[in-house]
């Protein structure tokens, strides 16, 4: 694909374009009608590409396996629809176990609904061919020494008396057949040759619908399914003869393919499933005119809505729509603005508006659900109630902070926090919140705040986008949550494990600990100028596997369990060689951003008996650099002590959890502390 001038500016679209016809190159290959259709390769097809080809339905074994995966497939079910020659071993009855092996495809299918007035349709053949290419134009078969298995030449120059090899030029195909519907024999397969192409095969299978009316379709509708099948005969010597490159099946028609029914959401079963249900309803007019077998399928839709047209894809891809609210007027969204509301009777008029809004914007999509079906207008019905409901508990929060002193306090220091943490972190100067931030941490506040709210039985599921804002939601949540324990209990009580996060996936987990941290390091500057937070610092902890953070202290003479893997190890290693990795996940300050030194890692009280690894700032300007630590604890032995307010976990922690008993601290099971931290019936302190 030709490359843009660096002068020349590119959308975010057109870029992306650009990264998908890149990999799709890579992957697949070009098309018939690309600028690099008639490409020279410098080894093999076969093993140049890892997907896009179709290989002889009796190839061997040891040419079929594809050497990129070693995945546990699921139980699958063998479509009736399968011409005859697909490979039976790619396939096993429902609730059998397939092998580990992953097979590539011998054919590509497409199957669509037609109308029962439909005589015939259009079916075109697409694919590559590749020759191999000698110096001297002359035609050539006689391969060059190299791979005998699988057909390729070796980089390097040929032995004297030899031709030079210039490599595998790619040939574009394409054969088209006009199928009379009338001439298929119900529920049989149905096989036509494709004219020069040394094997390749149609087959076509038609099915008349019964219960048409029940899907929503004509009577005598027809299920026609369409495959493209590789019979070539097998040469181990030259597969790329053997095999179809960048293959593609397109049906077309002079009449419109019918949108195919979701028979989930066709369902009125009071068991069926409530997702299923809101999906059938969300995308109700969201049409399917083809499925593919072993590949995915494009429509191409004309404006009036008919699909005259369907083909295969190898890269399938869909766009998601951007979400942006409405223009919401009134409402203050401000984070800096908020946490300087000079009483809690002005909050109702900077947050009300909010949830008048929502309530308008509930009842336009009430009045719009009369034209639904019976099933689909109560399953809308239902979201709507539940709609309602939240609004409710919004409004109920935005009042709890308005008579709760404790509560606009903790509101507005979350809010300080979260905008300082902004500011600081990414330069955002105005920092402010989008609506359904706002909107989730009003929700939560009544079950949060009361202890005997019904509310707090009530888990919410925060949905939306990538990038869209949802760590920053539930931090500004997070944050009034260890507040308001803090304001509301004396004493050490308000100490301890306040907001447990826990992740499947470690590098997920670590992406997250640099934005919470981020948020900690604000809480306990505002700890530091605020007496009524307490004395016990703001701390989160990542408590993960080994294989991101050593989880015992080690020191000089231990020798015990995980020697090798203790934070004495890792910090001696890192301070004698600084391209070694950082002992913890973390590669620069959360607050300042600036990359972390060997002297910013200093075990304490000394390295004979450490008890803690304190982090230090290397910006000699940032708040947490000479005597002020980061707050962050990354060591299972200082956490289990210290119990930090924040915890950022894995799941295979969770799953240790029974046996481990220290860890039953930031449960709760603790009697008494000092100035180090806290301790159960068992330990010393």
């Amino acid at each position: 694909m030709p490359s843009l001038p660096f002068s020349q500016t590119i959308t975010s679209r057109a870029a992306r374009a650009q990264l998908v016809e890149s990999l799709k190159l890579d992957l697949v290959g070009p098309d018939n009608d690309h600028l690099c259709k008639d490409e020279l390769l410098p080894e093999s097809p076969y093993r140049w590409y890892l997907t896009g080809y179709i290989v002889p339905t009796d190839a061997p074994e040891s040419l079929r396996y594809d050497e990129t995966s070693n995945e546990e497939l699921a139980a699958a079910i063998v479509p009736e629809a399968s011409p005859p020659g697909v490979d039976d071993d790619n396939t096993q009855p429902a609730d059998s176990k397939i092998s580990s092996k992953s097979f590539l495809p011998s054919s590509i299918g497409l199957s669509l609904l037609v109308p029962p007035e439909l005589e015939k349709l259009e079916v075109i053949s697409r694919w590559g061919d590749y020759t191999w290419l000698a110096e001297e134009e002359e035609e050539c078969e006689d391969e060059p020494e190299g791979d005998e298995e699988h057909g390729y030449a070796p980089r390097k120059a040929t032995r004297k008396g030899k031709k030079k090899t210039k490599g595998y030029l790619r040939e574009s195909r394409e054969e088209s057949l006009t199928v009379s519907l009338s001439d298929l024999k119900e529920d049989e397969p149905t096989l036509f040759k494709i004219p020069n192409s040394l094997g390749l095969k149609i087959t076509l299978v038609s099915r008349t619908l019964r219960d048409c009316q029940a899907l929503g379709l004509p009577d005598k509708t027809k299920a026609i399914s369409v495959f493209l099948t590789n019979y070539r005969k097998v040469d181990q010597k030259r597969m790329h003869k053997a095999c179809a490159f960048q293959t593609e099946l397109e049906v077309k028609s002079n009449q419109s393919f019918l949108n195919q029914p979701d028979l989930r959401g066709l369902s009125n079963s009071d068991n069926q499933d409530w997702d299923e249900k809101l999906a059938d309803l969300q995308y109700r007019d969201i049409k399917e005119f083809a499925v593919g077998h072993g590949i995915a399928t494009e429509c191409d839709i004309n404006p009036a809505g008919e699909c005259l047209s369907v083909k295969t894809t190898w890269l399938p891809q869909h766009e998601v729509e951007l979400i942006s609210p409405s223009l919401i007027k009134d409402v203050e969204f401000g984070m800096r603005a908020l946490s300087d509301c000079k009483k809690p009777s002005d909050l109702p008029a900077m947050l009300s508006p909010l949830v008048s809004q929502y309530r308008e914007w509930i009842a336009k999509e009430e009045a719009s659900i009369a034209s639904l079906s019976s099933s689909r207008k109560e399953t809308a019905q239902t979201a709507i109630n539940d709609a309602k409901t939240a609004a409710d508990r919004m409004e109920k929060g935005i009042q709890v902070i308005s008579n709760n002193d404790a509560a606009f306090t903790a509101f507005q220091i979350a809010n300080r926090a979260m905008a300082r943490s902004a500011q600081k972190r990414l330069g955002i100067e105005k920092p402010a919140w989008r609506p359904f931030q706002l909107a989730f941490i009003l929700l939560n506040i009544e079950g949060i705040v009361k202890q005997d709210s019904p509310e707090r039985e009530i888990v919410d599921l925060l949905f939306f986008p990538t990038g869209g804002g949802k760590t920053e939601a539930y931090l500004g949540l997070a944050a009034f949550t260890m507040v308001i324990r803090r304001l509301r209990n004396p004493g050490i009580s308000y100490a301890g494990l306040s907001v447990l996060m826990r992740y499947t996936l470690r590098l997920l987990t670590l992406d997250q600990l640099g934005r919470a941290a981020g948020l900690i390091c604000a809480l306990e500057l505002e700890r530091e100028n605020n007496e009524a937070l307490g004395a016990w610092p703001f701390e989160i902890g990542l408590w993960v596997g080994s294989g991101a953070t050593p989880n015992r202290m080690g020191g000089r003479s231990y020798k015990g369990p995980g020697a090798e893997y203790t934070a004495f190890r890792k910090v001696t290693a890192y301070h004698r060689d600084s391209t070694k990795p950082s002992p913890i996940p973390l590669e620069s300050c959360p607050w300042c951003n600036t990359k972390f030194e060997p002297r910013s890692f200093h075990l304490s009280p000394n390295q004979e008996n450490p008890e803690n690894l304190e982090i230090h700032c290397a910006n000699r300007n940032c708040e947490f650099s000479r005597e002020r630590s980061l707050p962050i604890l990354s060591i299972d032995e200082p956490i289990y002590r210290r119990l930090p307010a924040f915890i950022i976990a894995t799941v295979d922690k969770f799953a240790a959890l029974p046996w481990e008993g220290k860890a039953g601290a930031l449960l709760g099971h603790v009697d008494r502390h000092d100035s180090k931290g806290f301790y159960g019936a068992s330990e010393s302190g």
